[in-house]
């Protein structure tokens, strides 16, 4: 059985620590990536056929409602491209959207109902919530 050793950055997608170091192998376990290096047989790097990408929820087509427990009202839910579900229904509650660094939408971060958080698309790539609108130049 192989032994943990640590996380790493990925050189063959740039992730900043989805890489898993084993005593015998690293694997990537960024979406898409598959980087795997096995040291016991030999020091080549192999690669996975790269799996295809999830879907994301798309952005809302529709005018949000105001996420009121939040005092957010609904211009900055608009503005911030944020999907809330009224449905009390439904699991998700609020779907913050991530951009990345050319500001096409890569990533979710979903918000269940009960403050469990899931995440959607490429961490690697994303910006923080909300950073696209403050360029860094």
């Amino acid at each position: 059985m192989s032994k943990f050793i640590r996380h790493d950055h990925c050189p063959s997608c740039g992730s900043h620590d989805n890489l898993a170091v084993y005593d015998d192998h690293e694997y990537c376990f960024s979406e898409g990536c598959g980087r795997y290096v096995n040291y016991e047989r030999s020091p080549t790097i192999t690669s996975e056929s790269p799996k295809p990408k999830k879907s994301l929820y798309s952005l809302p087509t529709t005018t949000q409602p105001s996420i009121r427990h939040r005092n957010l009202d609904a211009s900055t839910v608009q503005k911030y491209k944020v999907t809330v579900f009224d449905d009390p229904d439904s699991e998700v509650e609020v779907i913050f959207p991530r951009f990345d660094n050319e500001g096409q939408h890569s990533a979710n971060q979903i918000r269940m109902r009960g403050k469990e958080f899931r995440f959607q698309g490429d961490s690697a790539s994303s910006t923080l919530f909300g950073q696209n609108y403050f360029p860094l130049s």
